[in-house]
């Protein structure tokens, strides 16, 4: 009898000891799925994160990228447009072309006795090419020289009068400069 209630205690220690055993192996069954749903949940998360910060890198080195493609761009417009007033520059300040020009200046703004200033580079031509043009208006250089490209500044004491070549041309530039745009970039 006393075997028997040893083996009683012992069978009934068995299965609450089974029991608990189940009952612990399914409450790490349950926290193990509810950990993996939870690092598959946080995972998911971070790649979504990780993907949209991608794409907004994608679009801001794309946008970074256009930008620095549309400055190109411009700079390579504003380099031909400098280009083109440059080449007029060349020819207006060549030959007969200035020299008329010179004339019409002359007459039109000195007197006999005016002193005219002219720029550094242009005083050497002054001097030679177009002393003629100088004397026939009675005219003289200044000691002095400008800082302009070409023409001249009337000296009248006083007062000045701008008749650089400089002057007459940034006024054409700016006034031609949007309608040579349209024209040259359709």
């Amino acid at each position: 009898m006393a075997e028997q209630i040893v083996e009683q205690i012992l069978s009934a220690a068995r299965a609450a000891g089974e029991e608990r055993l189940q009952e612990a192996q399914r409450d790490h069954d349950e926290r193990l799925a509810k950990g993996k749903a939870d690092v598959e949940h946080e995972v998911a998360e971070a790649m979504s994160r990780g993907r949209r910060q991608l794409e907004q890198e994608v679009q801001q080195q794309l946008s970074n990228a256009r930008l620095e493609q549309h400055r190109h761009y411009l700079s390579t417009k504003r380099r031909l447009l400098d280009q083109v007033y440059k080449l007029a520059w060349d020819q207006i300040t060549s030959g007969d072309r200035y020299r008329g020009w010179l004339q019409q200046q002359l007459a039109a703004h000195t007197q006999r006795g005016d002193t005219i200033v002219v720029s550094a580079m242009e005083r050497n031509r002054f001097e030679t090419e177009l002393k003629a043009l100088l004397d026939g208006h009675s005219v003289t250089l200044a000691a002095e020289t400008g800082h302009f490209r070409a023409g001249f500044v009337v000296d009248h004491g006083l007062t000045r009068l701008n008749c650089s070549l400089d002057e007459a041309v940034a006024g054409l530039v700016g006034e031609t400069e949007i309608e040579l745009s349209r024209i040259l970039f359709k």
